[in-house]
């Protein structure tokens, strides 16, 4: 019984889909050059649906083909079971990833293309535009049918735990940071538009081990040094070279905002997370507080250790920040009446604003901080403040809460959940 990985396999797979994409993306290329901009509506339902539809079909029934075989070569040396079901390539095509026929596809390209052109974007570089859409959904359903068929394979196959990702580069950084990591075989497939990573089956025996030719930092060594730069930037880069973590590195770009002119993160730095964890190893032991009173709370007078039950949001509400941010000169003045209507709108939301509030709420609170900076000569830089008419009705900012800033807040402070199961009431079926 082998106990090695098969991450040569899994690269050969890949290889092969990409071979059947590469093909059904020249085809829909050529097909793309037979729009005429004085006929897109004729020329289109002609020369274009018919040959997208056809070609990702026909060729989502040869990616999911390969699924079977593949499985049971990667499988070759392990006991079989009396019977494994083969999935039928024929039942992944002719569907996009949404449970759409494709011709809902074809249909949305056009809308698409008419959007581009009615925004003001020339016929040309709408037509462009929308053939770099076309490949974009050639390439992802094709390669969708196929890794999904080899999902549904190793699912079906007893011998299988799990499957392990496989990436090849060139990749994006975010893909390349799940190199090599195993999910049991019920998980989903992560993935984004065009990608071309795939899964090897894993065994029982074969989860219990490393495989230290397939993870992250393998794939980042394996790329020359202009490629590393042109993936993840110079600065990035250099510091992966340096010994930096690089899953740390990518995913501190994520909710990164500018802050004093420098950009800032939070992420990883929780209790959990690995910054968080090593920054807390790096404080001191924290002094024994006394617990506030109850008169303390009821009239929301500060904390004994001194600090403001908002200081955490306004640390960040000075003027040098919301200048950064707007582009545009602010005085303290200002910046403290900015802050007050932000505390103001946001509490009157999700309540008191905590000592050191969720990024999600600090998001909030910088957006904004930003919308609410006056215009210098403008009818807001006469009068700021929450309770100005002026303020209120420059129609440019000082307008409060989006729909969408309300749902982001009340999700960050732990009140994003409508009903629980224990509250859902059945509805009664009402015969016809």
């Amino acid at each position: 019984m082998t106990t090695a990985f098969a991450p040569t396999l899994g690269i050969d797979h890949l290889d092969s889909t990409q071979a059947i994409v590469r093909r059904e993306v020249e085809q829909v290329q050529r097909a793309w050059r037979g729009l005429a901009p004085d006929g897109l509506r004729s020329t289109f339902a002609a020369k274009v649906a018919p040959v997208l539809v056809s070609a990702i079909s026909t060729e989502q029934i040869n990616a999911a083909a390969l699924a079977s075989p593949y499985v049971s070569e990667v499988l070759a040396d392990e006991p079989a079971p009396a019977q494994v079901p083969a999935v039928v390539p024929a039942a992944f095509a002719g569907v996009a990833t949404t449970g759409l026929p494709l011709a809902s596809l074809a249909d949305l390209l056009f809308v698409r293309l008419l959007a581009d052109i009615g925004a003001g974007m020339s016929t040309t570089d709408a037509i462009l535009t929308g053939l770099r859409r076309a490949l974009t959904y050639t390439a992802t359903e094709i390669t969708d049918a196929g890794r999904t068929a080899t999902h549904v394979q190793l699912i079906a196959d007893t011998r299988v735990a799990g499957y392990e990702r496989v990436v090849k580069v060139p990749a994006c950084d975010r893909c390349i940071i799940l190199a090599g990591r195993l999910y049991r075989y019920s998980q989903g497939f992560r993935r984004h538009p065009r990608c071309d990573c795939t899964m090897t089956p894993v065994t029982r025996e074969q989860w219990r081990e490393a495989n230290l030719d397939n993870h992250p930092r393998a794939l980042f060594d394996s790329m020359t040094e202009h490629d590393q730069n042109s993936r993840f930037g110079a600065g990035n880069a250099a510091a992966i070279r340096a010994g930096a973590n690089l899953s740390q590195v990518v995913n501190a770009r994520r909710a990164a905002m500018p802050v004093a002119g420098r950009w800032t993160t939070k992420q990883g730095t929780s209790s959990r997370g690995l910054a968080g964890t090593r920054m807390g190893q790096l404080r001191p032991p924290r002094c024994a507080r006394s617990r506030p009173n109850s008169e303390s709370r009821r009239s929301g007078s500060p904390r004994v250790d001194g600090r403001s039950r908002s200081r955490g949001v306004a640390e960040l509400f000075t003027a040098a920040t919301l200048a950064a941010l707007s582009g545009r000169p602010v005085s303290d003045e200002t910046a403290a009446a900015i802050l007050t209507w932000v505390l103001a709108e946001i509490s009157a939301e999700i309540g008191p604003v905590p000592d050191v509030p969720p990024a999600g709420v600090t998001a909030v609170a910088l957006e904004l901080g930003k919308a609410a900076v006056p215009t210098p000569g403008g009818a807001t830089s006469t009068t700021i403040g929450p309770y100005s008419a002026t303020y209120a009705n420059s129609g440019t900012s000082g307008d409060g809460l989006t729909h969408d800033q309300r749902i982001r807040l009340r999700r960050a402070a732990g009140r994003g959940k409508a009903f629980s199961i224990d509250t859902v009431v059945p509805v009664a079926r009402v015969s016809p």
